[in-house]
C-alpha cells in the first residue's frame, strides 16, 4: 500500500519522489521568518524577513522623515544668504557661481565644474582675455614655471609613466587633427618660424634632438627596427652635408676639418670616385691610396661601438663588392695618419 503524504506548507498531496514539499516555492516560504516592526514615521506595524531592525516601512516614509527632521541651516561665504540643506556636509556656498567668485577674488586654487570651465573658456576666447589674451612670450614663461613646479612635485606629465605619456600625446594629436588646432591649425610659414625658434632654444639648452642621451636611445632603436632605411637615410644625409659643407679643398667638399686635413696628408689631388669618396653600393669609403682603402673614424661620445666593430662593418662592405684582397686601415687621429705616411715614404 502507498502511503499518502501532504506538503508541509500548502498541504497538497505529494508525488512518490517528493518527501516534504511539493515545490521550491513552498520550501523557501517555509524557511522565511517574518518579524514585526513599527514604522517611525507613520507608526504602522509591518512585517519583514530577517533579524535586522527596520525603522521605516517604505522609502516614502524615509524621505518624509528626512525632509521634516533633517534640515540644516547655513550661511553663504560670498553673498551671505541663508540657505537650507537636508544633509550636513559643512556647506559654505549656496551655489557653484558663488564658489567660483570667492576663489577668484582671493586667488585660491580649486577644481571648477567642467560646465563652468567651458563657459569661462568661451568668454575668454571671445573677449581675448586670460590665456587667449597673452602673447607667445608670456605663454612660454608661464609654461616654464608650470613645468618646473610639476617636475619638483612629480605631478602632471612628470607624474606619469613613459607609456601613459605616449598614450596621452597620441590622444591630443588626434583631437588637434580633428579640430585643426595647435600644430595642425598653423600655416606652413608659421610652422617654419616656430620650428626655427624651438631649434635655437634646444641648441642653447642641449635638449630635444640635441640631447646626447636622446640621440643614443632613438638612434639605436631606429637602426634595430629599420636597418635598411637607416642606411639609405644615412647616405642621403651625408650627401646633403657634403653639398652644404664649408670645408673645401681643390673643388672637393669634406664633412669636417679633420677629414680635409687627412686628405691633404694622403693625396696630392683629390678626385671623387677614384681616390676620394668612393661609393660602393649604398656605402662610401673615404680614401684609396695604392689599392689600400682608408677610413678616417675619430672617437665620439655618441658612438658606442669600438674600432674593431667599425672595422668589421667596413670589411664586409669591401668583401661584398669584390675587394677581398684589398687592405683596409682605420685611423682615429691625424697623428696616426702622419706616422703611417712617414713609414711609407721611407
Amino acid at each position: 500500500m502507498r502511503i499518502i503524504k501532504k506538503c508541509l506548507k500548502c498541504k497538497k498531496i505529494l508525488k512518490e519522489q517528493q518527501t516534504k514539499f511539493c515545490s521550491h516555492k513552498c520550501f523557501s516560504k517555509n524557511k522565511i521568518i517574518l518579524n514585526k516592526f513599527k514604522c517611525k514615521q507613520c507608526k504602522k506595524i509591518f512585517k519583514y524577513n530577517g533579524n535586522l531592525k527596520r525603522i521605516f516601512c517604505s522609502l516614502k516614509c524615509l524621505g518624509k522623515n528626512k525632509h521634516e527632521n533633517g534640515k540644516h541651516i547655513f550661511k553663504c561665504k560670498m553673498c551671505k544668504k541663508i540657505f537650507i540643506k537636508y544633509y550636513n556636509h559643512n556647506n559654505k556656498f549656496c551655489s557653484k557661481n558663488c564658489t567660483y567668485k570667492y576663489f577668484r577674488k582671493y586667488n585660491k586654487r580649486f577644481i571648477i565644474d567642467p560646465k563652468i570651465r567651458t563657459k569661462i573658456n568661451n568668454k575668454q576666447k571671445r573677449n581675448k582675455t586670460g590665456f587667449w589674451g597673452m602673447t607667445f612670450e608670456q605663454h612660454s614663461i608661464n609654461g616654464k614655471k608650470a613645468a618646473n613646479f610639476s617636475k619638483k612635485n612629480k605631478i602632471g606629465l612628470y607624474g606619469l609613466t613613459y607609456k601613459d605619456r605616449i598614450i596621452n600625446v597620441k590622444k591630443s594629436h588626434d583631437v588637434q587633427r580633428k579640430n585643426k588646432t595647435g600644430f595642425w591649425g598653423l600655416t606652413y610659414e608659421d610652422r617654419v618660424k616656430h620650428g626655427k625658434k624651438s631649434a635655437i632654444t634646444n641648441k642653447k639648452n642641449k635638449t630635444g634632438y640635441f640631447d646626447k642621451k636622446w640621440q643614443k636611445i632613438n638612434g639605436s632603436l631606429a637602426f634595430k627596427k629599420h636597418p635598411n632605411l637607416a642606411y639609405e637615410n644615412g647616405m642621403k644625409s651625408t650627401e646633403l652635408r657634403r653639398k652644404h659643407s664649408r670645408f673645401k679643398w681643390k673643388d672637393v667638399k669634406f664633412l669636417s676639418i679633420q677629414e680635409r686635413e687627412c686628405a691633404k696628408l694622403l693625396l696630392s689631388k683629390p678626385i671623387v670616385g677614384e681616390n676620394c669618396h668612393i661609393s660602393l653600393g649604398t656605402k662610401t669609403i673615404d680614401f684609396k691610396v695604392n689599392n689600400i682603402f682608408i677610413e678616417y673614424h675619430p672617437k665620439h661620445d655618441l658612438w658606442n661601438e669600438t674600432i674593431y666593430h667599425y672595422y668589421k662593418r667596413r670589411r664586409k662592405v669591401l668583401d661584398e663588392n669584390g675587394y677581398k684582397n684589398n687592405k683596409l686601415i682605420v685611423f682615429q687621429n691625424l697623428k696616426e695618419v702622419k706616422e703611417w705616411v712617414k713609414q711609407n715614404e721611407k
